[in-house]
């Protein structure tokens, strides 16, 4: 199993993906019974971190790694965010998308152009992870 961590956020901006977090919670709770048993897929408990954002560590069968897709795997999460949930959210669409998805990786900070790299937590293993939003490689 490879873990990948994303950043989930509202396509809108006026919404805030920290201020629905128990809507996001059941959602990838409702979404993760259908990929564990269709696909391996794994999701993790969706966290809020310092920087006010929503993270969920996903763990993917080494076969699906490379293929892996967020949008494409997560589309039950928005399909229950708009069909289960008390909040209009169907008000809030971005043409069809009403989430976004984005990996971030750990890095050492050594390696790190900070310029190039959002920070966005320490671990418990004191690792630095940086937002990587247009490619991922090691500076």
């Amino acid at each position: 199993m490879i873990n990948k961590n994303y950043i989930v956020e509202f396509a809108h901006p006026l919404l805030k993906a920290t201020e629905h977090i128990t809507d996001i919670r059941a959602a990838l709770s409702y979404a993760s019974i259908n990929l564990k048993n269709r696909h391996g897929i794994e999701l993790g408990h969706p966290l809020i971190t310092d920087t006010n954002s929503v993270t969920v560590t996903i763990s993917v069968p080494d076969k699906l790694a490379d293929s892996f897709n967020a949008g494409n795997h997560l589309k039950g999460v928005s399909r229950y965010l708009l069909n289960s949930c008390a909040f209009p959210y169907r008000d809030y669409l971005v043409g069809t998308r009403l989430l976004n998805y984005s990996e971030w990786h750990a890095v050492e900070s050594s390696d790190v152009t900070h310029e190039c790299w959002t920070p966005i937590r320490i671990d418990e293993n004191g690792h630095e992870w940086y937002l990587v939003e247009l490619f991922t490689r090691r500076v």
